[in-house]
């Protein structure tokens, strides 16, 4: 698909962004979360060397992972807002040639739209993700939660009921 990059149309943008991604994932696997998010960013934005590459859903993936925050994350990483747009980002660029990774983007940033008290943003984003892939369970359920604290039980049941077919 177009995702695939070739040495015929890898240009030395991608070629370097790459080359931060490969760091920013070594980082993240060594916990060295702000090493990540520097190196990630240095992917999407470019360096003193050059421009980024900004076309890559897994880049906006990982700073949006970073950004949301997880057990035993840098603390002073976390920025909901960004990680929003990371996720959201992600989603748009994995759309064409990665349906299943875009529908986990939408639903990551679902959950963190839901994490900023932003409800309505969150079934919105969550529709998008089950729009794209109807099978993924983790949608069906928070969708169930999401209803469920608006007051619209018919609807959280009819979610955890799909949820639950679908297991």
């Amino acid at each position: 698909g177009l995702g695939v990059l070739t040495l015929q149309n890898t240009s030395k943008e991608q070629t370097r962004a790459f080359r931060h991604f490969d760091e920013a994932r070594n980082a993240f696997i060594y916990k060295n979360y702000p090493l990540a998010l520097k190196e990630i960013e240095f992917a999407m934005n470019g360096d003193e060397s050059g421009p980024g590459f900004h076309a890559e859903w897994r880049f906006y993936m990982l700073s949006g992972i970073l950004r949301l925050g997880f057990y035993n994350c840098e603390i002073d990483l976390v920025d909901l807002p960004m990680a929003e747009e990371a996720f959201t980002n992600a989603a748009l660029f994995a759309k064409a040639d990665y349906s299943v990774n875009s529908a986990i983007a939408y639903l990551a940033a679902s959950w963190t739209a839901y994490c900023r008290g932003h409800l309505e943003h969150a079934l919105d984003y969550a529709g998008k993700a089950l729009e794209i892939n109807p099978k993924l369970i983790e949608t069906h359920y928070l969708l169930a939660r999401y209803q469920a604290e608006n007051k619209d039980l018919d609807k959280a049941f009819e979610y955890l009921s799909d949820a639950v077919g679908l297991h």
